[in-house]
């Protein structure tokens, strides 16, 4: 069901720190609700993004440019940081943004801050 208020895939895809290919395959895999309607100002067609299932997929995912981006890191050498461990995105398709589970990133996150962190030396 479409809201006024659904946001762009243009907004969602910076939001995102994808692109809007992604976005049209995670549509396509049922992790996100796209729907085409007038824009009304403007008058053209453009795609939106429903506001609920946007909510739903932030709760359970995330793209490897969010995760980028709160790290402060770039996202190619982050994720080969992240298959070391084994943490692996949730598909591997060319043009695609890696989307890996929130959950499986939890504990990749925990291990990385304990090798940042110096351990006290014994007394």
């Amino acid at each position: 069901m479409e809201a006024p208020d659904d946001p762009s895939a243009k907004d969602i895809a910076r939001r995102l720190r994808t692109n809007q290919q992604t976005l049209h395959y995670l549509a396509s895999q049922g992790l996100l609700s796209l729907n085409r309607r007038r824009h009304p100002v403007k008058r053209s067609i453009r795609w939106y993004i429903e506001r609920c299932s946007l909510e739903q997929f932030e709760k359970r995912l995330v793209t490897v440019g969010m995760l980028a981006t709160e790290l402060g890191e770039r996202p190619g050498p982050l994720s080969k940081w992240l298959e070391a461990p084994g943490v692996r995105p949730i598909f591997s398709v060319p043009d695609v943004s890696q989307i890996y589970e929130r959950t499986a990133l939890v504990e990749a996150m925990i291990d990385r801050r304990a090798e940042e962190v110096p351990l006290a030396e014994a007394k």
